[in-house]
């Protein structure tokens, strides 16, 4: 297993006599990806234990990469869960954490690619992202699995702002209309991320793939079914639940 240096404080489990439990059932195998690490950013500002507006990443599992010539990727579905439609990047090159940070023109030159991504939601305690912070921490930021989708143009980086973005479940409308980050930047929290000078040596690591946050919130998937993700009516992306 690859070191958990995603979250900050590497916090990774619930204690065994938590009073929070909700266990998640077990899933079925998703398609073989690498050890890398995966991540997930969020900038938080509700949490009064920790400093308003730190950055915190939580781990992303399972991994599906989506394959254009392969079946939608399968993941567990049970009641509650939710998906948000995202934009993930893969890692060419490193950033450790460095006394002088990050600019944003150095962030982008440490991408390697670009793709189209599904984060599936479901916590593993009752209270879900209402739970004390470094519950929700353990808890992977809420986080159950990550679809990697097909690869974007670079400009999206700059301008995924307004394109237009369409989510189906099983042919019904759950979302359609214009993409929007709630930074308004969908680098935003990965460059913050890259400058937290307290975050581990080895997280940011060439080959990781990072999640920069949600194009049209966290979407209820009320059913199990075919879910699709069309973004700018060019790329699309299909996940299964069952």
């Amino acid at each position: 297993m690859s070191p958990d240096a995603l979250r900050l404080q590497r916090i990774a489990s619930l204690p065994p006599n938590c009073r929070y439990p909700r266990p998640l059932p077990r899933r079925p195998p998703c398609r073989p990806h690498s050890s890398r690490p995966k991540t997930r950013l969020r900038r938080d500002t509700r949490w009064p234990a920790r400093p308003e507006g730190v950055g915190v990443a939580g781990r992303l599992s399972p991994i599906a990469i989506a394959a254009s010539d392969a079946p939608p990727a399968v993941f567990h579905w049970r009641e509650g869960l939710r998906v948000e439609a995202e934009i993930g990047v893969r890692l060419a090159s490193s950033l450790p954490p460095r006394q002088n940070g990050y600019s944003r023109d150095a962030v982008i030159a440490a991408i390697g690619a670009v793709h189209l991504g599904v984060e599936v939601l479901d916590s593993r305690v009752a209270e879900g992202g209402k739970a004390p912070f470094l519950l929700f921490l353990a808890d992977r930021l809420g986080n159950a699995g990550y679809a990697l989708g097909p690869e974007l143009p670079r400009d999206l980086l700059h301008g995924a702002e307004g394109r237009p973005l369409d989510v189906s479940l099983g042919g019904a409308t759950l979302f359609s209309g214009e993409a929007h980050h709630p930074a308004g930047d969908v680098l935003a929290w990965l460059v913050g991320w890259a400058n937290e000078r307290q975050r581990a040596e080895d997280t940011l690591a060439a080959g990781g793939i990072v999640t920069t946050g949600s194009l049209c919130g966290a979407l209820d998937v009320a059913s199990p079914g075919r879910l699709d993700v069309k973004l700018d009516g060019r790329w699309n992306l299909s996940v299964r639940f069952e």
